[in-house]
């Protein structure tokens, strides 16, 4: 994800058919205001949860984050489904929420 992140990893050619791939969340104008750039790509079934993205903000901020949940309940990967865009928008948008989780153990 930092190498798709950075953009400075692949060629600008790579990137002309990755992009509309990856980055479906900047066809989003209100995603546009904020973001350089960011993607996503994700994975499921009834018992696993898989999603990798990274984003920059248009103050060089950068974050990669990759998911992988496997043994699920149905309910459990229903509710996590559900919720893994606001956490994900929580974790780009709250610095005291990122702090708050490296101190986790």
């Amino acid at each position: 994800m930092e190498k798709l992140n950075s953009k400075s990893y692949f060629s600008k050619e790579v990137h002309r058919y990755l992009d509309p791939v990856m980055e479906g969340l900047m066809r989003d104008s209100r995603n546009q205001e904020w973001l350089q750039h960011a993607g996503q790509k994700g994975g499921s079934t009834m018992f696993v949860l898989t999603n990798a993205m990274y984003a920059t903000d248009k103050q060089g901020n950068t974050l990669e984050l990759a998911v992988f949940i496997t043994d699920l309940t149905w309910k459990e990967q229903t509710k996590l489904s559900h919720s893994l865009n606001s956490f994900q928008l929580k974790l780009l948008t709250d610095e005291t929420f990122r702090e708050y989780l490296k101190g986790i153990k």
